[in-house]
């Protein structure tokens, strides 16, 4: 992801779609271990970066982006059922 709006292209999606991969993996018994990490994986290495570069950034957005960013990142981390911070460690 790459352009002005990717953070907010990020947050709203990946909140979305970390809700639906938690709600399907409790949901469907044909949601695999495979299937699971793959999501997680998309997270980790698509999402994430396109965040954290967000936060790490001076400010260029109204304050409405940066909370659809730690929305997604609560999404994450109850997806992974952990903290996610929103540097990296």
């Amino acid at each position: 992801m790459s352009d002005n709006d990717a953070p907010l292209c990020a947050a709203l999606q990946g909140f979305l779609l970390a809700n639906a991969a938690e709600l399907m993996r409790h949901t469907y018994p044909s949601v695999s271990d495979t299937d699971v990490k793959s999501w997680e994986n998309m997270f980790r290495n698509v999402f994430i970066p396109v965040l954290r570069n967000f936060f790490a950034k001076s400010p260029y957005a109204n304050g409405n982006w940066g909370t659809a960013a730690i929305k997604a990142f609560m999404a994450f981390g109850i997806f992974w059922m952990t903290k996610v911070s929103i540097t990296k460690r």
